[in-house]
């Protein structure tokens, strides 16, 4: 089948990031959730924390209050690199930024995404570090735009007893960097989203793009890559 790929002038200019999926975007920080018991989830009940998750990378609000509540530096750690000072995932991989970045993301077409501010604490979980609140960036707002067959180096996962993908199971990387592929629609509306069939990646509009490098944003593993566009 041809391409239907055009040159960047002819399309909206869209990105990416493999962030969440990067070993060194982290830091060395924990998390202490609202809640402290099992929740439902799927019929089941779970920790707290991993409702909380399921719920984050399904690209869904966490519907009973149990989010993060704040901070905490592992033993042993008490500084955030100053290369990712306004943006670095924590254990989780949860994608945490600081004010500065929340005020300039504020500034943009976010709809329903959940900024939820938290405090960081000293390793001994009680007293407060010398840095001021950051947010956990929670994005729950999706399009659905991604082209697999046109991208590179991602795969969807197959069940045990099965030999084909589900339709609906999202694609994933596949071991390398991949190259995403999507159509020139997911441009229109929000500035920050994911895609409904694509893993752990978020994307963003040319105009946010541009407004995090111009007010010079430290998330050095940010790594925006260009999606290929399609018509």
């Amino acid at each position: 089948m041809k391409s239907e790929f055009c040159s960047p002038g002819d399309l909206p200019t869209i990105w990416y990031t493999r962030k969440f999926t990067d070993i060194d975007a982290g830091q060395w920080l924990d998390y202490r959730m609202a809640i402290d018991q099992p929740q439902e989830l799927d019929g089941e009940l779970r920790n707290s924390d991993v409702v909380y998750k399921t719920y984050y990378f399904r690209w869904q609000p966490e519907p009973n209050g149990n989010i993060i509540q704040s901070l905490r530096f592992d033993k042993g750690y008490s500084k955030i690199s100053p290369s990712m000072i306004d943006a670095f995932t924590i254990a989780g991989n949860f994608l945490v930024i600081s004010a500065k970045f929340r005020e300039l993301l504020q500034q943009f077409n976010l709809g329903s995404t959940l900024l939820n501010e938290v405090p960081i604490y000293r390793s001994n979980g009680k007293s407060l570090s010398a840095y001021p609140a950051y947010c956990v960036l929670h994005v729950t707002e999706t399009k659905s735009a991604l082209v697999p067959e046109e991208s590179e180096s991602i795969k969807q996962f197959v069940f045990a007893g099965e030999t084909e993908p589900r339709p609906t199971t999202p694609w994933s990387e596949d071991g390398i960097e991949d190259m995403l592929a999507v159509r020139a629609h997911a441009a229109e509306g929000v500035d920050l989203w994911a895609d409904e069939m694509m893993d752990r990646r978020l994307f963003f509009s040319d105009r946010l793009k541009r407004a995090v490098d111009d007010a010079g944003i430290k998330c050095r593993r940010l790594k925006p890559i260009r999606a290929k566009v399609l018509a």
